[in-house]
Parts: structure tokens; sequence; C-alpha cells
């Protein structure tokens, strides 16, 4: 423990390793950690990155499948003398509340982080290296979508996580069925000159996550049950090299995407559902009583990427 209080200081996590030798047991406190040190600068790599402080197999193994993403990610940030600029774009009904907390706070630590109203701002700044918008729910103006294409021509990144339609689960704690349509968000010509385009649609999954559903009871004392909600598919990893190592991810409400070729563009898939899904157009009713028990039949056989 001669390096201990120093390596926690870093961030490092102690783990108790105990190795069984014929009839005797030992324990040891080690830190699977490994320290980069480039030009008086020092970098933490953690090669363990699990949930708990008893090293589990599925742990080792997720470990081992990051571990070069990690050495990646901690040489870059020694490597770059400056920190890269990000923005939070607003002025479109990105949420902006407590929603975006964990964000805001995992992002400064090795970023130049800041809010931007592209709406309010005559052009994105060149100090931003990347732009996020963040399921946005007012129609982009001609003006916006001139601001986010310059920035992108000049070789700015762009991130986006778009929810195509108003489809939220708030609606079904009303009342049981509610109807999905386009949002119009007028992002779909951008889009398409990037290769891309986001369909107005819904995925639907055998593989899904499940939610409480009223089975029984009175409305005083309703009986809960957790089934299937094949509106929230489980998606898995597209297998390329941006997605090595990526776990499961829940979804909800997703749409699907198409890829278009565009000439200079290349695409790398990194979520795809599983091969049981399917999708269904849209303006659609979705009700709470239709997804009670779906049966596994050819409608479900689409794999799709998201």
């Amino acid at each position: 423990m001669k390096y201990g209080d120093s390596l926690v200081n870093m961030g490092a996590v102690p783990i108790n390793l105990t190795v069984q030798r014929d009839e005797t047991q030992s324990s040891n406190i080690i830190f699977p950690v490994a320290v980069i040190n480039y030009k008086g600068r020092q970098s933490l790599v953690n090669l363990y990155p699990g949930v708990s402080r008893e090293m589990s197999q599925n742990e080792i193994n997720s470990a081992e499948a990051l571990m070069e993403y990690q050495f990646a990610q901690a040489l870059d940030r020694l490597t770059n003398e400056k920190k890269p600029g990000v923005a939070y774009s607003i002025g479109n009904g990105e949420p902006a509340d407590a929603r975006t907390f964990d964000l805001r706070m995992t992002l400064q630590d090795h970023y130049h982080f800041g809010i931007l109203d592209i709406n309010k701002s005559p052009r994105i700044p060149a100090e931003v290296d990347l732009l996020l918008i963040v399921k946005p729910s007012i129609p982009f103006t001609e003006d916006e979508l001139l601001k986010i294409d310059q920035f992108v021509m000049r070789g700015g990144k762009l991130l986006c996580f778009i929810d195509n339609l108003i489809a939220e689960r708030d609606s079904l704690a009303l009342k049981p069925e509610t109807i999905a349509y386009d949002r119009n968000l007028n992002l779909t010509d951008l889009f398409f000159r990037y290769g891309l385009r986001i369909n107005t649609d819904l995925v639907m999954d055998l593989q899904c996550d499940a939610i409480p559903f009223v089975v029984g009871g009175t409305s005083g004392n309703p009986q809960l049950e957790f089934l299937r909600w094949n509106y929230y598919p489980v998606l898995l990893p597209a297998g390329g090299k941006l997605s090595k190592g990526q776990g499961y991810v829940a979804a909800q409400f997703a749409n699907s995407i198409d890829t278009i070729q565009v000439e200079g563009v290349k695409k790398e898939p990194l979520l795809v559902t599983s091969p049981n899904s399917r999708i269904i157009s849209t303006p659609a009713l979705i009700s709470l009583n239709e997804n009670k028990d779906v049966p596994e039949d050819a409608k479900f056989k689409r794999m799709r990427s998201l």
C-alpha cells in the first residue's frame, strides 16, 4: 500500500483479490490500473471498470474487451494540449433541466463545455469542436440549419440524439393509449446530405425492456406486474470498431435509420435490434393493452440498425 493513497487520489479503486492455493487462501488489495506519464503529465488507465470490488468473470471479460479503448482514451487526453470544446445546443426545445446534470458533469472533466443557443448566435463559434443536439422538440429554421451545415463543412463534429416522433411514456400515465406522430423537426434534408434518413416509424422488438402494468386489484390498491413492452427494444452492439465492448442499450420508442450512399461519407452502425424485430409506420396508436402478450410471429423477423 506504499502508493495506495496516491492512486486513490487519482481515482483508482482498490480490489480485494483472493487466491486459493491447495488448502491455503491468501487475500491482497490490488489496484488494477496503469499510470501513463507524458511530458510531465499523468493519466490513470482503469483496467477494471467493474461495478463490484469482487471480480466476476463477466466483468473481467468486459474489462478485457475495453482495455484497448481505455488506453487510447488516456493517450488522447495526454497528447492533446488543448481540451476540445463541446457545445450543448438549446433553442429548439432540447432539455436543459436536471435531466442533463450528469451529462454536464461528465463532460466538464475532459472538455470545455458550454451551452449554445444556435437561434440567437450568429454562427457556431470556432472554439466549438463538437455540437450536441439532444432530443429537440421544436422545428429547426432554415437559418439554424445553415449554421449547422456550415459548422460541419468546416470540420466541426455533430452528435445528434433525435426522437423523430411525439411518443412519450408520460402520455400513457393519463390514459391507456396515445398516438405517435411526426415532430416535423425539419432535419430530413440536412441528414440526407450526410447520408442518412431517420424514419418516422417505431421499432418493436421481442427482445425488450419491461414496464409495470396494472393486471388487477382496485383503483386504490392496483396489482402491478412487470411485463415486456415491445416499444422499449433492448439494442445490441453492431460489432464494428466503434461499438466493440459495448453492452446492451435500452431504448424507448426508437426510430429506425436508413443509410444513403453519399460520396466521401462512411457510415458505421453502432446499435441494432435483435432478429425478432419489426417496424410500424406512423401515425400509430400505442395502447397498453395491445402489448401485454405479443406472440413471436413472422412480423418480428427484421433486424434494423438505429
